[in-house]
């Protein structure tokens, strides 16, 4: 009798003492999280400007995989990452609106079961992207229909994958081009998405991630800097080290904060209406003087 009272004392002195699981990020508007490879390198990060908006970064890729990360080091703005609705790199001045039928769930795909998805793509016309800045609150765009194609989605393996003390459920994914004329130039693609976050994760570019971060930032902006620090540290540690120390300086902590609350505020708004950002609604000579000391190309040069 006494050995069962001893077990279940051990027992609930585990359950008291251990490390807890970490708290995921919910998606709260200045939560971010960057996964990492067992070199560690920065293999993706997702910050979230509101719930329905957030910013993706990826890294260098590994190499000998075939083909770089495309965009590198390039901030994309989506709703979710798995099968976004809003699509948007602001840098390039390129913004897509995606409808799909049907438009499944992750819980939705059965293992190793494909199903077929059509994909329409719109874009905002140019015109109504120029008339947008004059107008002081975001506003919908007239679109126009860009094209479509027939994807085929394949639940590969779901399984729960440690990061660190961190588990979390992966689910591999793969997408593949049905349509005979884009089947030669969209090659299937295995991408890893963690349920928690939400993020996904190319497989055929990116080692397998190995460690999590997660926390806030005061700005998408300082999450963009922080990624391209740590991108930097190993490629171009004179930039890293640049990022590094201008991210701590008086200045850019207060553009930091000016631009979460007059570009990010927007974006926060204007994104789901129209798919347009801040920069992308206001274009670069617009941008107000008081943010730009934030923006992490004017702060190092590589």
């Amino acid at each position: 009798m006494w050995q069962v009272a001893i077990k279940l004392a051990l027992a609930l002195c585990h359950i008291l003492f251990s490390d807890p699981q970490p708290a995921w990020a919910t998606g709260s508007a200045g939560s971010y999280a960057i996964v990492f490879d067992a070199a560690g390198e920065p293999i993706a990060g997702t910050y979230w400007i509101a719930p329905n908006v957030r910013v993706v970064m990826r890294g260098h890729g590994r190499p000998g995989s075939g083909r770089p990360a495309l965009p590198t080091l390039t901030p994309i703005l989506m709703d979710r990452e798995f099968l976004p609705n809003r699509l948007s790199a602001p840098v390039w001045l390129h913004t897509l609106r995606l409808d799909y039928s049907p438009s499944p769930t992750i819980d939705a795909l059965k293992l190793g079961v494909p199903i077929a998805i059509v994909r329409r793509d719109f874009t905002p016309i140019l015109t109504a992207i120029d008339a947008m800045a004059a107008r002081p609150e975001p506003a919908a765009v007239p679109e126009t229909h860009e094209g479509s194609m027939t994807l085929k989605l394949t639940l590969l393996a779901s399984q729960e994958l440690m990061l660190g003390d961190a588990k979390l459920t992966a689910h591999m994914v793969e997408t593949r081009a049905e349509d005979p004329a884009r089947h030669a130039l969209i090659p299937p693609v295995r991408t890893l998405l963690l349920a928690e976050t939400g993020m996904m994760i190319d497989q055929d570019i990116f080692a397998l991630p190995v460690r999590i971060e997660q926390g806030a930032l005061t700005s998408s902006v300082d999450f963009v800097t922080y990624f391209e620090m740590l991108a930097y540290r190993t490629r171009l540690p004179a930039t890293a080290a640049c990022l590094e120390v201008k991210r701590m300086t008086d200045a850019f902590k207060a553009a930091s904060v000016a631009y979460r609350d007059m570009a990010d505020a927007y974006t926060a708004k204007s994104f789901p209406l129209s798919g347009l950002s801040y920069e992308t609604a206001k274009s670069l000579k617009d941008i107000e003087a008081q943010v730009r000391d934030a923006l992490p190309h004017l702060l190092c040069r590589p």
